[in-house]
């Protein structure tokens, strides 16, 4: 009777360490599930004439300014100073902004898969103060899947679910 524990227990050990065992993937040379890098576009920050306001997103106020984000294309600048006849100053293109913050004199907004610090002080002359790089979606979001290798020289903004053909790399 021991020794039949004995090799039910062996059994269920090699068994176990089998599973466990992590397979190397199979890259299928046909069209699979997988995720495909975007890259940033290389477009600067630049300072626009005004334009108008058609998807208002957040507002922040510095000093008599106001900052209204446009989803994904940047920041309107008003002077409402005087509140009865806000003057449209111009429009501060940022590829890919949905997000900005103000303290002190800094404007800090995502660009692309970076924080980007601006300086207001001069507000038709806005300068970049400094710039961190998101490293977080250098990598596809989920494990488990096949995704294009990514060109490393370019900067990932994100990752998109698409069909892939005979993809080489796995995550």
């Amino acid at each position: 009777m021991p020794h039949k524990i004995i090799k039910v227990f062996e059994y269920l050990l090699l068994s176990f360490l089998m599973i466990s065992c992590e397979l190397e993937p199979t890259f299928p040379a046909k069209y699979v599930d997988g995720y495909k890098p975007i890259y940033a576009a290389a477009e600067p920050i630049t300072f626009e004439a005004s334009r108008g306001v058609y998807s208002p997103g957040k507002i922040c106020r510095y000093k008599s300014y106001l900052l209204v984000s446009e989803a994904n294309t940047g920041i309107h600048i008003i002077d409402n100073s005087n509140p009865q006849s806000p003057n449209f100053i111009g429009f501060l293109k940022i590829a890919d902004n949905e997000n900005m913050e103000v303290s002190d004199s800094i404007l800090i907004v995502d660009y692309q898969n970076r924080l980007v610090s601006l300086n207001l002080s001069e507000i038709t002359s806005i300068k970049e103060v400094s710039s961190v790089k998101a490293w977080f979606v250098t990598v596809p979001p989920v494990t488990n899947h096949y995704y294009e290798c990514p060109d490393l020289s370019k900067e990932i903004i994100g990752w998109s679910l698409e069909q892939l053909h005979n993809p080489k790399c796995y995550r």
